[in-house]
């Protein structure tokens, strides 16, 4: 049946809620609703006759007698607010007052009279009436008795409760942001798809319309209105619904053909759900509605929502309101489709075992409503902050936009120094924070306003799109590249560009050669280096008879005029020495020269400036230098000009450790280019000669052989300098660790849509996870999003989720195919057939969890260990129902990212108090073949588990006050003395 459904109104989604959706209403078809504190403090159980509970048919009288009965309540009730209705006597033990009555109801009727008689017990803190309604028709006498159990009108705490929330309906708002304006390619589609599904064989993509609002039947506004009442959801369907289990409708098109797109606001309990029995010193916990809960057996011949909490709701049956698919027999709303003309049923119930149904009360706690109150002492960040907990007693922060200490926060919540850029990884011990004055509460604050002009244009239709409480969008698609201006965080290590450095080396290396007595020098190899000598002979005076060629000459002259053996290998080291401390002095031929012109001056006899020497003999000696240039490769050195070498990457490490973040590692790449110049300086002696009558000359000696010419040399040594000029380029590509994910390369692989920062316009988002050593409260301006499990090391402690706007849970998805993705609106994937086919696909790799594919198996199975609160009222546009409803209130949505996309996550779940203006869906069940016999539904996202864990003592104690005080929990009920539980007593 449930194929022929979606048949009928387009696809009908059946949800899997986020925190369960409960109906408000008495139940009083299925169990007695008594505390373990009621038992104790009223001294005797209630005990339910299930045959009297449940009948199989209701008659009209049987009606109009509870309803006589309810009268008698309420009138003890009335009594209690005349008698005992002072703030003195709102007490049991202070209230004096008749504990009988009876009264008639109808005093004009012929056909039939009315009347009820009640009888009241104290308790200590309740009092138990129990109340008869009578119906006489003729001689046909109908009865039928309640127990209440009635208490003073005392504040009430939502934190005594395992869920409250105003409306089980998805805040419109945030629908809007979910479906909008957008096209989607469809070109991945076979012909075979689109005959099955009824598509044109042309037109490659379908345009809708998005979520409408307006004043019109069919536009989201009604989900801002409960759902009873001729004002409500149940009397405004979309036009051309054919089932009450849808609330808008979306048009679209493919080509010349239209399609509608039936959707629900109203979220529904189903088969996996479960409301968990909380522990005995935890209390009963519960869920408090004030709307109608639909409850789902999710397919025919399942069953419907393990309810182990007492189930309370606002809504009960009224007959002259009800629609067809309403039961008179119960308080909340089932999957009915019979009642829609289909001959198969889903059905809903609780499921068997179940220890509760939802049953109605008055004077159900509200959601707390307005700005979280933030005392001095927290520890304010401005925009989107990250906060990651770690059980040791350490949090970590980054908070890109928060470039200043916060007045009134403690110093210690920042850096010491160096965040005029943002805090990035910020890790500080909660003790040391608490040293230093804080309060407890983390706070993620608006930077700037919203924007006037939104940034992100849907590059296929064209529209702005926004965040559902009007912040600007990240805008990316699948594959984009991720940038500081499209991502929530983006932290870089290294800086984009490329650098030119320069550098010079000036080289003469030798082999090295060191000279030994009886060596013949010349014959010896040492690098750059060549010496001349042809020997190199004994002893440590130098005579006239000691050949120049004979390096022991140059041992007695060039070591400061002390014999040494290794002046050859002195001087090499002082060259060497000065080329590396200043090469660019040493970088010409002239300057070469003069240098080692210089340097060899100090072995020169006193006469070596002379044009003639004193002596004909090596007395007068000199050293010569002549450098050239030289044109081909010398002893090593080749020359060349702008010769590119090998490109050097280094790689460079991503910033952060968070695994929240992609982390893509950079690069730095470095290519020289050198120029070589070669300089070979050739390092001659001279002596003084005698040439006959032409008298005394510089001069060789005549030890070459050639007499005594004038001019002649002897040669000493050789040496080839290289001149290395280099030319680096170094082109960086930053690291970066950001976040949404990205590939290693930077490509977008998330396609969510986050709300997206500016330096004008930052949204104070909350980015939170990890397990936390103490109380703390931890509090978003505008959401908060949990983006793993959130737990305290301690049951002493307690923690404290608060959004001003809604409270998500992470879910990344990305998509099946990049085909088509450039005309396909951001945050939507190709081939997403949403809309357009009735009951079941035929090719199942079309449904949602298909097209979309999860991007982290790390979310599977989350547990959230806290008070969460979900506030609203802060959306920029805010659609409100024109059917006369009382206006509601957008956003205050606790859901999951993507509900409805990708593959199954496990389950969520919630131990402590969930708090929400309105019940966003955590997963999303698909449709399925019409059959009966079937065991398991598939699903996108998660299935909903809640444990309820009672923080209300800790989150009041005088030592919390600032976390306990962050909302107000309290509210006071809608009458003086209220009823606190209800049930039948017999007939």
């Amino acid at each position: 049946m449930i194929g022929v459904v979606a048949a009928t109104h387009r696809r009908l989604r059946a949800r899997l809620d986020g925190p369960t959706s409960a109906d408000e209403g008495f139940t009083l078809i299925y169990t007695l609703l008594v505390t373990t504190l009621i038992t104790v403090l009223v001294g005797s159980a209630l005990v339910v006759a299930t045959a009297n509970v449940v009948p199989a048919v209701r008659s009209a009288y049987a009606r109009a007698a509870e309803a006589a009965a309810v009268s008698g309540i309420d009138a003890f009730r009335a009594q209690l607010d005349r008698t005992c209705g002072t703030s003195d006597h709102l007490t049991v033990d202070t209230c004096t007052i008749a504990m009988t009555g009876n009264g008639t109801i109808n005093n004009d009727s012929t056909s039939y009279t009315a009347s009820y008689a009640y009888s009241a017990t104290a308790g200590t803190k309740w009092f138990r009436v129990r109340s008869t309604g009578t119906i006489v028709a003729g001689t046909d006498t109908t009865t039928r008795t309640l127990v209440a159990d009635i208490a003073g009108g005392a504040k009430t705490s939502v934190l005594a409760y395992n869920v409250v929330v105003g409306y089980e309906a998805q805040a419109p708002d945030v629908v809007m942001a979910q479906f909008p304006k957008r096209g989607i390619d469809l070109s991945g589609l076979s012909s075979a798809d689109r005959s099955a599904m009824g598509l044109p064989s042309s037109g490659g993509a379908v345009s809708w319309t998005g979520a409408p609002n307006s004043s019109n039947a069919g536009s989201v506004n009604i989900c801002n209105a409960p759902y009873a009442g001729t004002t409500g959801r149940s009397h405004n369907p979309p036009p051309g619904a054919a089932t009450p289990y849808v609330d808008w409708v979306e048009t679209g098109a493919v080509g010349a053909n239209p399609y509608s797109d039936y959707q629900p606001c109203q979220v529904s309990l189903g088969h996996s759900t479960k409301l968990m029995t909380s522990a005995a010193a935890q209390g009963t916990g519960g869920y408090a509605s004030h709307d109608a809960l639909l409850l789902s057996n999710s397919f025919p011949g399942g069953s419907g929502p393990l309810l182990n909490q007492p189930v309370w709701t606002s809504y009960r049956y009224d007959a002259t309101t009800a629609t067809a698919c309403d039961n008179p027999n119960h308080d909340y709303r089932s999957f009915s489709l019979t009642c829609a003309g289909y001959s198969i049923d889903v059905g809903g119930t609780p499921a068997s075992g179940s220890s509760y149904a939802p049953q109605y009360l008055s004077g159900l706690p509200s959601v707390p409503t307005g700005a979280p109150t933030i005392a001095s002492g927290a520890c304010t960040y401005v925009g989107p902050t990250r906060v990651l907990m770690k059980s040791g007693g350490t949090a970590t922060i980054t908070s890109p936009f928060t470039t200043a200490a916060q007045t009134g926060s403690p110093s210690a919540c920042y850096p010491s120094s160096g965040f005029a850029t943002g805090i990035y990884g910020y890790q500080v011990s909660i003790s040391s924070l608490a040293a230093a004055g804080f309060n407890g509460i983390f706070y993620a604050k608006n930077g700037g306003t919203k924007p006037t002009t939104p940034s992100c244009t849907d590059p296929v239709t064209h529209a702005i799109m926004t965040s559902s409480s009007g912040w600007n969008l990240t805008c990316q698609r699948l594959g984009d590249s991720a940038t500081s201006s499209n991502s929530v965080f983006y932290q870089t290590n290294g800086t984009a560009g490329t650098t030119v450095a320069t550098s010079q080396a000036v080289t003469a290396t030798d082999g090295p050669y060191s000279p030994a007595v009886g060596d013949n020098p010349s014959t010896k190899t040492d690098g750059a280096w060549t010496p001349q000598w042809t020997s190199f002979s004994s002893g440590t005076t130098c005579t006239t008879s000691t050949s120049v060629l004979d390096l022991k000459f140059f041992n007695c002259y060039q070591s400061g005029g002390t014999y040494s053996a290794a002046a050859y290998s002195t001087l090499r080291t002082t060259v060497k020495n000065a080329l590396a401390a200043a090469p660019a002095n040493y970088d010409t031929s002239a300057e070469l020269q003069a240098y080692l012109t210089t340097l060899l001056a100090a072995g020169n006899s006193s006469d070596a400036a002379n044009s003639t020497p004193t002596n004909a003999n090596n007395t007068s000696h000199r050293w010569k230098v002549a450098v050239a240039t030289d044109a081909s490769t010398t002893d090593g050195c080749t020359p060349s000009s702008n010769v590119v070498g090998t490109t050097t990457n280094a790689a460079i490490s991503a910033p952060s450790s968070d695994s929240l973040f992609t982390n893509v590692a950079g690069n730095s790449a470095s290519t020289p280019t050198t120029s070589t110049s070669c300089y070979t300086a050739t390092v001659t002696a001279q002596i003084g000669q005698s040439i006959l009558t032409l008298g005394k000359s510089w001069g060789d000696g005549g030890l070459l052989g050639l007499g005594l010419v004038a001019g002649s040399t002897v040669p000493q040594f050789k040496v080839t300098f290289t001149v290395r000029n280099t030319s680096t380029s170094t082109t960086v590509t930053p690291a970066f660790s950001v976040f949404p994910s990205t590939t290693t390369a930077g490509k977008f692989t998330d396609v969510t849509q986050y709300s997206l920062p500016t330096s004008t316009s930052a949204p104070g988002d909350l980015y939170l996870e990890g397990t936390a050593a103490s109380t703390l409260a931890f509090v978003g301006e505008n959401d908060v999003v949990l983006t793993g499990s959130l737990a305290q090391t301690s049951s002493t402690n307690a923690l404290e989720v608060v959004a001003r706007d809604n409270v998500r849970v992470y879910h990344p998805v990305t998509c099946a195919t990049s085909t088509g993705v450039a005309s396909t609106t951001p945050g939507f994937c190709p081939n997403d057939v949403t809309g357009l086919y009735s009951g079941t696909l035929s090719n199942a790799n079309l449904r949602g969890d298909k097209v979309y594919t999860n991007l982290s198996s790390s979310l599977n199975n989350v547990s959230i260990g806290a008070a969460v609160f979900a506030l609203g009222g802060v959306s920029a546009t805010c659609p409100q129902p024109a059917t006369g409803a009382d206006p509601g209130v957008c956003g205050g949505e606790f859901s999951v990212d993507n509900y409805n996309r990708g593959g199954q996550l496990g389950s969520i779940t919630i131990n402590g108090t969930l708090v929400m203006q309105h019940h966003g869906p955590v997963g999303h069940e698909w449709e399925i073949d019409d059959s009966t016999g079937l065991t398991s539904r598939p699903y996108s996202g998660y299935q909903l588990e809640l444990d309820y864990t009672n923080y209300q003592s800790i989150l009041t104690a005088a030592a919390n006050a600032a976390v306990g005080g962050v909302v107000s929990t309290t509210t006071t009920t809608s009458s003086l003395w209220h009823v606190v539980s209800i049930s039948t007593g017999g007939s």
